[in-house]
């Protein structure tokens, strides 16, 4: 499969080719193959980004999916108040339901900002369930996501 992303602003992150004004950038099995002023490929379905920046997405590599709906709460606390909220606090009462839908909302966030690759760093491990909660809202998200435990008291069987 090919894309040709046409005649956006490209921001190539590669010093070789620069960055252009009005460029053209082709991807073929999602991966970007070719970034030129014009490219010919008359097999490839032609997105217009003329209006558009264009450039590589972002990497994330370090975001805790579960607390996605808690984002801006505490804002004036201090570390250790916060870590007492929410792992004495909030996650004890966490179901595999909420930490499924804070990762999911979590990653279609990043998605929405431009974030392509994640690292969701995971530490609400109540029990394996929890745990396959995240991960499953990780694979919903048509993007690339790293599932991290750093909880090392659950180790799966």
């Amino acid at each position: 499969m090919k894309t040709l992303l046409s005649r956006g602003a490209v921001v190539s992150m590669d010093p070789a080719i620069g960055d252009l004004e009005r460029g053209d950038v082709l991807i073929e099995n999602g991966k970007i193959t070719h970034v030129a002023e014009r490219i010919d490929a008359p097999d490839a379905e032609v997105i217009d980004a003329s209006d558009r920046i264009v450039m590589p997405g972002f990497v994330d590599n370090h975001r805790h999916g579960w607390q996605t709906a808690f984002r801006g709460a505490g804002a004036d606390w201090t570390f250790p108040e916060w870590a007492v909220a929410m792992h004495s606090t909030v996650k004890p009462h966490y179901q595999p339901e909420d930490v499924y839908l804070g990762t999911l909302l979590g990653r279609l966030e990043a998605l929405h900002s431009g974030v392509t690759t994640m690292l969701d760093w995971y530490h609400v491990a109540q029990g394996p369930e929890h745990e396959d909660a995240a991960i499953a809202a990780l694979r919903d998200v048509p993007a690339r996501s790293r599932h991290t435990r750093t909880n090392d008291q659950m180790i799966r069987k």
